[in-house]
């Protein structure tokens, strides 16, 4: 809920990617406007640490199911198979990880 009352999200998705070091990593995968570059430290203010997701990936539309809800399963898998690779494209616009 926090991440879609930033201003510039018009929709947000969190999920959980796979991680060499934890396992898992908590990744924002947002709809936005405009790339909001504050959004970290906008969220800083809301939310503890813990919750905070550990990277922000920008998309143009999230996967929906046939009930309208988002695809996380789907959202997953398109995007666990970029796993911060310098040299591989992302999936839809950009990625962009936390500082």
């Amino acid at each position: 809920n926090a991440l879609c009352e930033h201003p510039l999200v018009s929709e947000a998705a969190v999920i959980g990617l796979p991680d060499d070091d934890l396992g898992e990593r908590v990744v924002a995968v947002l709809v936005t406007r405009d790339a909001p570059e504050d959004i970290a430290a906008w969220l800083t203010s809301r939310l503890t640490g813990y919750k905070r997701p550990k990277e922000y990936r920008f998309t143009t539309h999230l996967p929906r199911n046939a009930m309208g809800k988002i695809d996380r399963i789907t959202l997953r898998n398109e995007w666990s198979s970029y796993q911060r690779h310098p040299f591989r494209p992302e999936p839809s616009t950009q990625s962009c990880p936390q500082p």
